[in-house]
C-alpha cells in the first residue's frame, strides 16, 4: 500500500512540474488571444472550471472561504489571494470562471498544488481523481501548444518597429480621403528589396459618414474576421459592420490638432484601454500589447497613472465630496419631512437608499480609482435627477389629464380591431411617437390628441392576431373596448417582465406597485407626505444644479460648470465622456422656477415626438417670459435648425451663448448653422470651440469635413488662378 501510495505521489509530482511548466510558457499570453487565432468565439481558451470535494476537501474548501475559526486561516488567505481575479469560493465549492493568461494558470496551479500537499489524507482514490483531472488539463494544454508557438513566431517578427512610423494606438488622418482613426496593427513585407509597411486603421465612424466613405481605401477582410472573432470572444456584439482599413505608410499622418485626437468605433473597447491625454493616443490592451510589445514598450501609460491622474484627482475627489454633501442634505431634508411609513414606501424608499449610495463611508486610496468612484458618482446623480424628474412629470400630467383617461391602471381590454385582450400597464394622455402613419388608426381623426395606452397582450391572442407572440401593444383609446367579465381570465405569465407590477395571491391578479399608483396618479397610503417629500428633494436638486450653473457664491457643495468641463476634458473613456455630457445637460436646463422648468419640459417632449412647431411655440414663449434662461434659447435655436431657418437659429444661439458661454452644444450647433449655409470658415471656428471644451463631442467629423472642403476650394482656385489666358484672335 505505501509503495502504491508513493509511486501515485510521484506521478502527481510529474504532473504539476509540466502543468508548471507549460504555464510559465505562456505565462504573458492573454487567453482569448488563442481563441482568436483559432477563429473560436468564445470567452477564453479555457473554460470555467468548478473544484468540488473530494479534488478539494471540505475542511479546505471552508478555511479558504474564510469561514474557519480566527488564527486557523492564515495560510489559507494567502492561497485565497492567490486565486485568479472573479473566483468565488464557499463551504461547497471553488468557481474559477476564467482564466485568462499563463500567469493566472500557474497561480491556480499553485494554489490547488498547496492544497493537494497540505491534505494529509492518503486515500487512493482521491489521489487518483486528483491525477486524472491534472492528465486531463495537460492534455487540453498541449493541444493548444502548437497555436502557441505560432503565435509567438507572428509575435518576434513585431520585436523590431525601427522602420515602422507610426505606432499601435497612435491617430492617424489619411493624407488625401482625409478621415482619422487608430492604429490597431501594421505588417511588413519585404518587395524588391524594400520593406514595406502597411497599417491597420481603424476608422472614425463619423469620418466614414460624412466624408462619404472614402472610396480610395483598401478594406481588409482577414482583419475585419480577427476583429469580429475577438469582439465576440470578449461578448461584444458582431453584426456592426466597422471596416479596418489597410492604408500605406505614404497615406498616413500623425493628427496634431488635440481637438481631433479622440476616434469613435465600435471596436474601440474591444481593443483599446483608454485614451492618454499626455501622448495623445489610445493605450491598446493586454491583447494589443502582447501582439505589438515593442509599439507599447515605454509607453505614456505608466506616466499617465502614476503622474497625470495624481494631478486630477484632487477634482475628481472634489467633485465626488460635492456630490455627497448634496446627498447629505436632501438625505437629512427627506428624514425630517416625511413618516415611517412612508420612508418604507416607494418611491421614496429607493430614493433613500440612492442617496445613502452616494454618501460613500469610505474614501479610495488610488488616483484612478478617484477617477471611477466621480464618474459613477456623477452617473448615479443623473440618474437620480431622471427618476425624480419623470416621475414627478408623469403624475402631474397623468393628474391634468385625469378625465380625460378611460382606462385605469389593471383594467383588462381587448381591442375592437385585432381582437386580443390584454392589461393597461401604463397611459399617455397623447402618443409619444410619430403614429400618423400607424395601421389601424386610419380611419379615426385627431389621434395625436388622443390617449394611448401601454397594453400587456395575452400572447396566445397575439399568435392569432398576428401569427407570433407580441409582449408589448401601444393602442389608441378609440381602438380599445372593456373586455367582458366572463372574458377576462387571460394570460399574462409575461407580466413578469414588466417592472413595478408583481401577482397579489390574496386578489388572483397582477398589480402595481406604490410607485407606479403615484407615477399615475392612484391613491396610496401617505399620498400627501409622499408629495411634499418628492417636491422637496425636487427643490433640493434644483438648487443645487442652478448653483453649479452660476458658481454661487451661496454653493456649498463646492460644484461648478468649469469643474465638471474639466472632467470632460480630462476622460478617458467614450463612456466616461457621456456620463458627464448627460449631468452637464441636467446641469444647463435647470431653472429655480419649477413652472418654467415643466414648460421647457413639455417643449422638449415635442421636440423629441417630432412636434417641433409646438416646441417652438413654447420655447419662444418662455424666451419672453425668462430671457434670462440660456438653456430655452439653445432648444429654440434647434427648433429654427429643424425648420431649415438658420438666421433665427444662429440668434437664437448666440443669445444662449451670452448666458452660457462654456455651453459646447450650442458652440457645436453654432457651427452646424454655419456649414448649413455653407461659411465653412465659420463653422470650423465654432466647431474647435465646442472640442476645446469637450473633446469628445461628435462634431469632430463635421469639422474634419469642413476643412477638407476649404481645402479643396483652395486647390480649385488656385488651379484657376495658375491657368493660362485664352489668346485673342
Amino acid at each position: 500500500m505505501k509503495k502504491a501510495i508513493e509511486a501515485q505521489t510521484k506521478v502527481a509530482r510529474a504532473l504539476y512540474r509540466d502543468l508548471y511548466r507549460w504555464s510559465r510558457l505562456a505565462s504573458d499570453i492573454p487567453f482569448f488571444l488563442v481563441a482568436n487565432h483559432q477563429q473560436q468565439q468564445q470567452h477564453s481558451s479555457l473554460p470555467p472550471q468548478t473544484f468540488q470535494h473530494p479534488i478539494i476537501s471540505k475542511e479546505h474548501l471552508l478555511k479558504l472561504a474564510n469561514l474557519g475559526h480566527d488564527g486557523e486561516c492564515k495560510d489559507f488567505e494567502v492561497l485565497r489571494n492567490m486565486l485568479p481575479a472573479g473566483c468565488s469560493v464557499d463551504e461547497n465549492k471553488l468557481v474559477v470562471p476564467k482564466i485568462e493568461d499563463g500567469s493566472s494558470l500557474l497561480s491556480l496551479v499553485r494554489v490547488l498544488t498547496r492544497l493537494s500537499s497540505m491534505d494529509e489524507s492518503y486515500d487512493q482514490d482521491v489521489v487518483r481523481q486528483r491525477i486524472g483531472l491534472a492528465m486531463e488539463a495537460i492534455k487540453s494544454l498541449n493541444e493548444l501548444t502548437p497555436t502557441l508557438m505560432e503565435m509567438e513566431r507572428i509575435r518576434s517578427k513585431r520585436l523590431d518597429n525601427s522602420f515602422v512610423r507610426f505606432r499601435v494606438g497612435q491617430v492617424v488622418q489619411h493624407a488625401h480621403e482625409k478621415w482619422r482613426g487608430v492604429v490597431c496593427g501594421w505588417e511588413k513585407k519585404k518587395i524588391m528589396n524594400a520593406i514595406v509597411v502597411t497599417y491597420f486603421v481603424l476608422p472614425d465612424k463619423g469620418d466614414v459618414h460624412h466624408l462619404h466613405k472614402p472610396a480610395g481605401v483598401i478594406f481588409d477582410k482577414a482583419m475585419e474576421v480577427q476583429f469580429q472573432n475577438t469582439s465576440a470572444a470578449k461578448g461584444g456584439k458582431t453584426e456592426s459592420k466597422r471596416h479596418i482599413a489597410s492604408v500605406a505608410e505614404e497615406d498616413l499622418v500623425l493628427v496634431s490638432n488635440s481637438c481631433l485626437s479622440r476616434i469613435r468605433n465600435d471596436w474601440m473597447d474591444t481593443n483599446f484601454e483608454r485614451f492618454d491625454i499626455a501622448s495623445m493616443r489610445f493605450i491598446p490592451n493586454s491583447k494589443l500589447a502582447y501582439e505589438y510589445p515593442a509599439d507599447t514598450e515605454n509607453s505614456s501609460k505608466v506616466i499617465s497613472e502614476h503622474k497625470m491622474f495624481d494631478d486630477d484627482a484632487d477634482l475628481a475627489r472634489t467633485v465626488t465630496l460635492g456630490v455627497a454633501v448634496i446627498a447629505n442634505e436632501l438625505h437629512f431634508e427627506l428624514i425630517a419631512s416625511s413618516t415611517e411609513a412612508a420612508r418604507k414606501m416607494e418611491p421614496l424608499k429607493s430614493i433613500l437608499d440612492r442617496l445613502v449610495k452616494l454618501m460613500p463611508s469610505c474614501r479610495p486610496t488610488t488616483s484612478c480609482n478617484e477617477m471611477a468612484t466621480c464618474i459613477r458618482t456623477i452617473s448615479n446623480l443623473s440618474k437620480l435627477i431622471t427618476k425624480v424628474s419623470d416621475l414627478l412629470f408623469q403624475r402631474r400630467i397623468a393628474l391634468i389629464n385625469k378625465s380625460r383617461i378611460k382606462f385605469r391602471l389593471g383594467d383588462i381590454v381587448r381591442h375592437k380591431k385585432y381582437g386580443f385582450r390584454g392589461m393597461v400597464v401604463s397611459f399617455d394622455p397623447r402618443p409619444t411617437v410619430d403614429v400618423s402613419r400607424w395601421d389601424g388608426l386610419q380611419h379615426l381623426k385627431n389621434v395625436d390628441d388622443t390617449p394611448f395606452y401601454s397594453i400587456v397582450p395575452d400572447p396566445a391572442d397575439t399568435v392569432k392576431a398576428f401569427g407570433a407572440v407580441r409582449t408589448m401593444r401601444y393602442v389608441c383609446e378609440a381602438n380599445l373596448e372593456v373586455c367582458p367579465v366572463e372574458d377576462a381570465d387571460i394570460d399574462l405569465d409575461i407580466m413578469e417582465m414588466v417592472p413595478g407590477w408583481s401577482f397579489d395571491d390574496s386578489l388572483q391578479r397582477y398589480v402595481p406597485s406604490d410607485e407606479v399608483k403615484f407615477e399615475y396618479g392612484e391613491v396610496i397610503e401617505e399620498e400627501n407626505i409622499m408629495m411634499r417629500s418628492m417636491e422637496l428633494l425636487e427643490e433640493g436638486l434644483t438648487r443645487a444644479l442652478v448653483q453649479m450653473q452660476e458658481e454661487s457664491s451661496e454653493n456649498r457643495t463646492g460644484l461648478n460648470t468649469g469643474q465638471l468641463l474639466k472632467l470632460l476634458q480630462i476622460a478617458r473613456r467614450k463612456e466616461d465622456a457621456a456620463v458627464i455630457e448627460d449631468f452637464m445637460k441636467e446641469v444647463w436646463k435647470s431653472h429655480q422656477d419649477t413652472t418654467i422648468r415643466s414648460k421647457h419640459d413639455d417643449a422638449l417632449r415635442y421636440l423629441l415626438s417630432n412636434r417641433s412647431k409646438d416646441a417652438l411655440s413654447i420655447f419662444t414663449n418662455i424666451t419672453l417670459e425668462e430671457p434670462h434662461y440660456g438653456e430655452a434659447w439653445n432648444k429654440k435655436a434647434t427648433c429654427h435648425f429643424m425648420h431649415a431657418e438658420l438666421e433665427e437659429a444662429i440668434e437664437a444661439i448666440q443669445k444662449a451663448l451670452v448666458l452660457l458661454p462654456n455651453h459646447y452644444l450650442a458652440l457645436g450647433g453654432l457651427g452646424l448653422a454655419y456649414q448649413e449655409r455653407m461659411d465653412n470658415e465659420n463653422a470650423v471656428k465654432y466647431y474647435q470651440k465646442c472640442l476645446e471644451l469637450n473633446p469628445w463631442s461628435p462634431v469632430a467629423s463635421r469639422m474634419v469635413a469642413c476643412q477638407d472642403t476649404i481645402e479643396s476650394d483652395d486647390e480649385d482656385e488656385a488651379v484657376i488662378e495658375g491657368s493660362a489666358p485664352i489668346p485673342d484672335n
